[in-house]
């Protein structure tokens, strides 16, 4: 703590207090910083060159995003050499701990149709890896993470060849996207802070260009919150967000589900690989993910569920949703 406070002094910064606080799946470090009336939110980078370019991310998209009237944390400070961010402090409250969470849900929608607005304008050339969400990323970063840390780590499972090349296909033809916008790419309960009653949304440093559907399922079959099982609400949410955009109802309630399922894939994968690296407040989700990638997969796309050599459970039809 004492290196923190020179780290702060070179910068001409002087809180009373520092208090850690427990970051979620990322190797950041974070603290609140109290001052005589006030609080800032101190946030030191992962280390290597990783974590300055991802430190960079945030303060450029961040700048963006709040320019353009998006409700994100204001960036008090930015240091490039060290990584150092100084942002607006919005306290603790996450929507997923909100006891009556619905009314902001639409709020929390509103707010994403804005989001995916801003591609005309959006700086491709400062993402943080890839500007687009496109077939290839979707490949390796969502599916192949799914094999990997799930399917070949978690449940100890070898996958044949005809398995992998026919899932191959299958993602390939379904990965003719509708359109291209701004998509945050983890747009969930826990990125969704409320303070004085308003929403604002973290974490936006993976944000690229890429299919409208992908925020969307990522809120919708969150495996933090337990609405899920209430299909009535999911179906309000999603009509709601249609009532918003131009979107051919058909066509997008397709590509809905099935980056429904890829989202799935991927927040599974992630359970499984933070659990092994000692995060273990991740363990409980993998249970929910399970039980909503398989519901959507025994519902939509029935030989992939077959194909899955798991002891799964019995999931009930979606008939309300869809």
């Amino acid at each position: 703590m004492k290196d923190l406070f020179k780290i702060l002094e070179d910068f001409k910064i002087y809180p009373h207090k520092i208090e850690p606080l427990r970051g979620d799946g990322s190797n950041r470090k974070f603290f609140r910083l109290y001052f005589k009336n006030s609080s800032l939110i101190l946030v030191l980078p992962q280390e290597g060159t990783y974590g300055l370019k991802e430190a960079e991310a945030y303060y450029e998209l961040g700048t963006f995003f709040y320019q353009n009237n998006i409700p994100v944390p204001k960036i008090e400070l930015w240091d490039p050499k060290s990584g150092i961010l100084l942002i607006e402090d919005l306290g603790n409250l996450k929507l997923c701990d909100v006891k009556d969470p619905f009314p902001f849900y639409y709020k929390t929608i509103e707010i994403l149709t804005e989001i995916q607005k801003l591609s005309p304008t959006f700086p491709t050339n400062k993402t943080l890896d890839t500007a687009f969400y496109d077939f290839p990323f979707l490949w390796e970063r969502e599916i192949n993470y799914f094999f990997d840390w799930y399917l070949k780590n978690y449940r100890n499972l070898s996958l044949s060849s005809s398995f992998i090349e026919e899932t191959f296909i299958w993602a390939k033809e379904k990965s003719n996207f509708l359109s291209k916008v701004v998509i945050h790419r983890d747009f969930q309960s826990k990125n969704l802070m409320l303070k004085n009653n308003k929403i604002f949304v973290i974490d936006f440093q993976g944000a690229r260009i890429g299919p409208p559907s992908y925020d969307l399922a990522s809120l919708l079959f969150d495996p933090y919150v337990n609405y899920f099982e209430d299909s009535e609400v999911l179906y309000s949410f999603l009509k709601y967000y249609l009532s918003l955009t131009n979107y051919p109802e058909d066509k997008f309630l397709e590509e809905f589900k099935f980056l429904s399922v890829v989202r799935l894939m991927q927040a599974l994968a992630a359970y499984c690989k933070l659990s092994k690296m000692g995060k273990n407040w991740f363990k409980k989700y993998i249970t929910v993910a399970e039980k909503r990638l398989f519901t959507l997969l025994k519902n939509f796309y029935p030989e992939f569920y077959k194909n899955l050599k798991i002891k799964k459970g019995d999931y009930p039809p979606l008939v309300k949703v869809f």
